[in-house]
């Protein structure tokens, strides 16, 4: 299987920018948005998602989370991912 270096720097870069949008509170703000970043990955090299695209796609979601009154900008993304991608958190980490 061939594992693509710039995925994986996409994926760091956007974990990077993630965090500069919706600045994690938590060690478990930051453990999910990790998580995030690493289902993105596993998606694109499933063919579900195009690598150029997705995690454009994916910060566009985190700034419509940030510009808000929610108290819980990072709650807000996570509901976006899950009705728009159908993120589960269940079964991403499997």
């Amino acid at each position: 299987m061939d594992f693509s270096p710039s995925l994986s720097s996409r994926a760091l870069a956007f974990f990077e920018t993630l965090s500069e949008i919706i600045p994690p509170r938590s060690v478990s703000d930051r453990t999910c948005f990790r998580r995030i970043a690493e289902w993105l990955k596993a998606e694109v090299r499933r063919g579900r998602f195009e690598e150029e695209e997705i995690f454009e796609h994916v910060l566009l979601y985190a700034r419509e989370a940030s510009m808000g009154a929610a108290r819980n900008p990072a709650a807000v993304f996570l509901s976006i991912l899950k009705k728009e991608l159908h993120y589960d958190p269940a079964k991403a980490q499997r």
